[in-house]
């Protein structure tokens, strides 16, 4: 793979395709809740997304909510939901959760409190 584009990090400092490998780490059963959180995640996630860490943890707390409320219908209905909320298009948001492995509002959740 190569990571040209994502330039070139200090070799103490974990680049953002490590990172993103790192996550990527799942069986079919979903993470194992024993690893520890990603060093950089939240560095990560405001990159991915396109959001403040401000927006990341009221996204957060929306889905909490929503998927509280609601059971999960396997796609990005409540992300969308969101991102209209605050007169935005869900697009970008769904390819950058999707780049991150998530593929419906639960796993989004999943991603944005791995950190």
């Amino acid at each position: 793979m190569d990571n040209s584009a994502f330039g070139s990090a200090p070799a103490s400092e974990p680049s953002v395709a490590r990172l993103i490998v790192a996550i990527m780490t799942t069986d079919s059963t979903g993470p194992d809740p024993a690893r520890p959180p990603i060093e950089g995640w939240p560095d990560l996630l405001t990159v991915a997304l396109g959001l403040s860490t401000v927006e990341v943890r009221e996204l957060c707390r929306f889905l909490t909510g929503a998927l509280a409320a609601r059971a999960c219908a396997g796609l990005f209905r409540e992300i969308g939901r969101w991102a209209g909320m605050r007169g935005s298009p869900p697009d970008p948001l769904e390819r950058g959760l999707r780049a991150l492995g998530a593929r419906c509002d639960c796993e989004a959740l999943e991603v944005l409190a791995r950190g």
